[in-house]
């Protein structure tokens, strides 16, 4: 495939990020287990955190061409930075921008998008390994609010006020800054898929 010169601009960018930010340290970070939030940074101001998100919802406003060659590049020299920015884009800031409201947007697309917030993909169940389909977590509405009834102990999803004062799901020994979005099932005996 040929790219366009906007693409290889991105690509070109991304690339030299990478190398001199992330390559040098992706071996330290893993083994004294630090979280590059310095980098994270640096990427949302270059527009990773959105990278198919409109303009006027805070993110950069390019195609999914460009978000392949943004993950690609990021993952030459990091694979877990790079699995951090894919999860914010895909599914986070795209399930977002399908179903959330103006408000919702406002409140959580526009921070995401930018880097401001970073979104999560909530998957753990020891049974399921990284199987989303198998998962047996299930949510049902209680009154205003819907419960999560989980299968594992140590991780519980539930229902808090941020400080945005907006209710928001999260995984419990997660910091307050991260946003879960919980994969569930609405019916306990629904059918399993392979695959998700």
């Amino acid at each position: 495939m040929l790219l366009s010169e906007q693409h290889q601009m991105i690509r070109d960018a991304l690339r030299d990020f990478s190398q001199q930010q992330l390559a040098p340290n992706a071996a330290r970070w893993d083994k004294e287990r630090e979280f590059p939030k310095d980098a994270l940074k640096q990427l949302a101001a270059l527009g990773a955190f959105g990278v198919a998100v409109p303009q006027e919802d805070g993110g950069a406003g390019l195609d999914y061409l460009s978000l392949a060659l943004v993950i690609e590049e990021i993952a030459a020299g990091d694979g877990g930075v790079s699995t951090i920015i894919s999860v914010n884009n895909c599914p986070v800031c795209s399930i977002a921008m399908s179903y959330a409201n103006e408000a919702q947007k406002r409140d959580w697309l526009l921070p995401l998008a930018k880097g401001d917030m970073l979104g999560a993909f909530c998957l753990t169940e020891p049974h399921a390994g990284s199987d989303a389909s198998a998962l047996r977590t299930t949510a049902r509405r209680d009154g205003r609010y819907q419960c999560f009834l989980g299968t594992h102990d140590d991780t519980g999803i539930y229902r808090s006020k941020s400080r945005r004062k907006t209710r928001s799901a999260f995984i419990r020994y997660c910091a307050d800054s991260f946003r879960g979005m919980p994969h569930t099932r609405s019916k306990p005996d629904s059918r399993r898929r392979h695959g998700l």
